[in-house]
């Protein structure tokens, strides 16, 4: 993880993205904001690698 990234704050992040896609899903019964947030998310953690 970069130096200048706050955890406390980037899994606040995370997990708000991710409940607020399932409740997407739920909600339209499509799958699709999963997988378009999922892709999102897996981007930003690998540009958090050092």
């Amino acid at each position: 993880m970069k130096d200048t990234t706050d955890a406390n704050q980037f899994s606040f992040i995370l997990m708000s993205l991710i409940e607020g896609a399932v409740m997407q899903a739920k909600v339209t019964g499509s799958s699709e904001v999963l997988k378009i947030t999922m892709d999102y998310l897996e981007k930003l953690i690998k540009d958090l690698e050092v």
